[in-house]
């Protein structure tokens, strides 16, 4: 490889990693999982314990899974934590989508 060669595609290569570094980083809002495993214990707790499927130590991991991945917003986390037991499934229903309740539902289902 020539010189001029090397020096115009370090110029390239510098320039280019400049423009990049000077550009704010896009974040995506993380969900933070501390808070969906308090979200899953809390619909554990409002669980009937006498079910034989869908136990606590089954529910809870499956909880934490789609609330993460289907990126439950800080409404929702946060009716579902401070929700009154009387009215948690009622109250709280509205902040998730009609596709989030399908799936929690649909992976609760495949425990049967």
């Amino acid at each position: 490889m020539h010189l001029a060669s090397i020096l115009i595609l370090g110029l390239f290569t510098s320039s280019a990693a400049a423009s990049t570094a000077s550009r704010r980083p896009v974040r995506e809002p993380t969900i933070d999982v501390a808070s969906c495993d308090r979200v899953a214990a809390a619909i554990v707790g409002l669980m009937a314990q006498d079910d034989p499927v869908a136990t606590p130590a089954r529910v809870l991991p499956l909880l934490i899974r789609r609330c993460v991945a289907d990126r439950w917003t800080h409404a929702a986390r946060a009716c579902i934590v401070t929700a009154k037991p009387e009215v948690a499934a009622d109250a709280c229903e509205p902040f998730l989508s009609k596709i989030q309740t399908a799936r929690v539902r649909e992976d609760v289902a495949k425990l049967r």
